[in-house]
Parts: C-alpha cells; structure tokens; sequence
C-alpha cells in the first residue's frame, strides 16, 4: 500500500510488472473506494534501481486525509501495476496508523 502524506509532495516509487521504454506513455488511475471517483494522470517517469518513480499532482480535491484508493497504472491496455494508496495528515505516525487518528475533534 502506498501512503502520500498531505501537504508534502506525492511522489510514489512502484516495481512495474514489465519491463517499460522510455518512449512509453503511462496512465495513473486512482478510484476512490467508497465514492467510486476516477482520476486519470499521465505520469512524467523514470526508472531508478528497477523501480518506477513519479510525482502526483496535489490539486486533486479528491486528495483529502483518510480516504483510500485502488491505484492502476496501464501502458496502452496492458496493467504496468495495481495496489492500493491512502492519504493520511502529514504528522500522522504511519508505524502506528489507525483510522481513528484521521477524524476531526467533534468539538474544536
């Protein structure tokens, strides 16, 4: 599971199921789980160590504390990696996460 933190940069390193060409056109999907909203990126990459790495944009108002996505990243038809990401607080301990910790105090 991927975790992004708000308020910091969304940068995401995943091991692609192919191997992948520089000249290859990635699409980043995220379905909000509960809401069932898609959004579509297409990604600026690179391969470091064997891994793939990108950069999200943070302008998603999707993109809000606590909620979790199913991730895909396709080239053309053909899945490149599937999982599943969740945004959390930028202090939030992701040792010791619990749901709980994301929910605003009833009374401030």
């Amino acid at each position: 599971m991927k975790v992004l933190k708000l308020n910091t940069p969304f940068e995401i390193s995943a091991v692609p199921r192919i191997a992948l060409v520089s000249s290859d056109v990635l699409i980043f999907t995220a379905r909000n789980e509960v809401t069932g909203l898609s959004t579509d990126y297409t990604l600026v990459w690179s391969i470091i160590n064997g891994r793939l790495n990108f950069e999200l944009p943070d302008t998603n108002p999707d993109f809000i504390a606590g909620n979790k996505y199913e991730i895909f990243i396709k080239k053309s038809d053909t899945i490149v990696y599937r999982g599943k990401m969740i945004i959390v607080k930028e202090d939030t301990d992701t040792q010791n996460y619990t749901p709980s910790k994301q929910t605003t105090p009833r009374f401030l």
